[in-house]
């Protein structure tokens, strides 16, 4: 770690700082409740998190979609031989 990044770590945090970083994660949490809540009787919460990777990632290949998901590939099939999974247009 360099000497200005160690400098830059050692800067204090202010009350308001907090304060705005909380307001802006409760923000966040209740847009993603609000959009779970939306889709709950449409998909399911695993269905719900490809479709979040597949969107911010473009298409995926079986493997590299397990891998972003954090689970072995073989418990998503070989990755090859299948096309990519890609957002449908329009949808």
């Amino acid at each position: 770690m360099s000497t200005e990044n160690q400098d830059a770590a050692l800067v204090p945090v202010t009350e308001e700082q907090i304060d705005a970083i909380m307001l802006a994660a409760q923000a966040l949490v209740g847009v993603t409740a609000q959009s779970v809540a939306e889709v709950e009787d449409l998909v399911t919460l695993p269905q719900l998190r490809v479709l979040v990777l597949v969107a911010g990632r473009g298409p995926l290949n079986l493997q590299a979609l397990a891998m972003a998901m954090g689970i072995h590939p073989s418990s998503a099939g070989d990755g090859d031989g299948h096309p990519p999974i890609q957002r449908h247009p329009g949808m």
